[in-house]
Order: structure tokens, then C-alpha cells, then sequence
């Protein structure tokens, strides 16, 4: 496919999402830097981001000065975009027909605009697992492999596609993997509670209470003998 496509989050819970449809953009904050316009490169939006926010860590400032930049100057003339809207589950797919633009009043804490021609919608339980998973990303701006893109683009087009018979197993095998990344992580946390930190939890039977949630979940826990 010619044309890249790309997700563009509309805020926490998108609740820019229908300033994006009816307004015909999307957008992104960031709203402590100014016009972008003449700034090209990529070391240059990370200067800026870590200047704006200089409680950010490096990834972070990074993270998010990469993605203005994508957002500037890698996203082009009629590209792919899609945005969702979590309330119906849905997502929003048209092309991108403008150059960046600054504009602070178009929609409150989203300066930096790109003009969209929206085409459609697509239903998020129609699409495969994996398109499912690929979109999952918390992200504010990123680009979507061409699998994914290819499964949107038929619902979209209406075309029918062949169900899976391993759909029902590839959720599975997500799902366990998800259940499996989030006990390591939390005996991780866990692990490294000192003395003083598992005190201040309450006690439940002898094990702190925040032991104890991670227990009824089947997760392990590491273990202290509550004195006095």
C-alpha cells in the first residue's frame, strides 16, 4: 500500500474525539510549545520538549519530542489517519489533506492541527485480534503495520473477511500472556518493598493487606513475619 496510516489519539479517554470529526483534524497537545512550522529536526523538537517540561526524563522527552516530529513532518498529504472513539467503539478513518498548522483556539489544549477528510468508521469487534492488539498502544501518534491497515481498509470497504479459527485461540494466548506480564510486575513491585513500606500496609492474617489482594488474584507475594 502506497499511503502509510496512522493512529492519532484525541486525549485522555479521546475526549477531543468529536472536536476531531466535526472539525474535520486531528490533533495533538503539547500545548507549551509554540509554532512548529519552521522546525525540523528531530534533536531539535527534543530540545524543546525538555525545555518546556524539564521534569520530563530523558525517554520521556524523547518519546514525545519523536512524536511531534512525526506528527510535523512525517505524516504527509494524504496519508491514512484513524482516531477512537471508546464510547462507541469505534474508529474514524479518512485522509489527511492538509500541511501542519498552529492554531491555539481551534480546540482547547490541542494547537497543533493536521486537516482530515474523514471517510468512515470501523467497528473495533469486527477487526482480527492482532489488528486489535496493534492498535493498543497508549501512544498519542503511531504508525500502524501494514497487516492491520489492510484488515481496516477491507471492513471499511465492506469486503467480507474469512474468520479465523485460531481467533478464538490467539485471544486466549493474549490474554494468559497479558495475566503473566502483570504478576511478574507486580512480584517485582512487591519485591522490592522494604521493611518500613511493608509496615505501613495493613495486616491481613498475618500477611499485609496489599500482599493479600495480590495473593487472591494468584499472584505470589513476597512474604514478611510481622513483628511486635
Amino acid at each position: 500500500m502506497a499511503n502509510k496510516m496512522w493512529m492519532v489519539r484525541a486525549g485522555r479517554g479521546a475526549y477531543a474525539v468529536e472536536d476531531f470529526k466535526e472539525k474535520g483534524v486531528v490533533a495533538v497537545g503539547w500545548e507549551k510549545l509554540g509554532d512548529l512550522s519552521d522546525v525540523k529536526g528531530r534533536d531539535q523538537f527534543i530540545e524543546m520538549v525538555q525545555d518546556a517540561w524539564p521534569e520530563m526524563n530523558k525517554r520521556q522527552a524523547i518519546m514525545s519530542g519523536s512524536q511531534i516530529y512525526r506528527f510535523v513532518n512525517e505524516v504527509i498529504f494524504d496519508d491514512r489517519v484513524i482516531t477512537y472513539d471508546p464510547s462507541r467503539r469505534v474508529y474514524y478513518v479518512g485522509n489527511l489533506k492538509g500541511e501542519y498548522r498552529y492554531n491555539p483556539n481551534l480546540i482547547e489544549s490541542f494547537r497543533h492541527i493536521r486537516k482530515v477528510d474523514w471517510e468512515g468508521e470501523v467497528d473495533r469487534d469486527k477487526l482480527k485480534v492482532a489488528t486489535r492488539n496493534s492498535l493498543g498502544a497508549i501512544s498519542t501518534l503511531f504508525l500502524i503495520p501494514e497487516d492491520a491497515v489492510e484488515d481496516i481498509e477491507n471492513i471499511l470497504a465492506g469486503r467480507e473477511v474469512a474468520e479465523e479459527e485460531v481467533e478464538d485461540t490467539e485471544e486466549e494466548e493474549l490474554l494468559k500472556e497479558t495475566q503473566e506480564r502483570s504478576r511478574e510486575f507486580i512480584k517485582d513491585r512487591i519485591n522490592k518493598l522494604d521493611w518500613e513500606e511493608m509496615q505501613g500496609a495493613r495486616e491481613t492474617n498475618g500477611v499485609s493487606s496489599l500482599c493479600a489482594g495480590r495473593l487472591a488474584r494468584g499472584s505470589e507475594c513476597k512474604s514478611h513475619t510481622m513483628k511486635g
